[in-house]
């Protein structure tokens, strides 16, 4: 179940890329990348806990 879960998340997160930029797309791995080194090293949570993603993650 939650392999296939992040198997539907990989697959969207691809779509979502083909259509955007480079710049957004690059600027939203970033972002990512940020917000896991700021947990990992348990930092600045108030930052990691406040980010509710993209608008268009937001977007139901």
């Amino acid at each position: 179940q939650l392999s296939q879960t992040r198997d539907e998340l990989r697959k969207s997160q691809d779509s979502l890329r083909s259509i955007m930029n480079k710049g957004a797309a690059s600027g939203a791995d970033g972002i990512q990348r940020l917000l896991r080194q700021y947990t990992d090293e348990n930092r600045n949570l108030d930052i990691v806990k406040a980010y509710h993603g993209t608008l268009i993650e937001n977007i139901e």
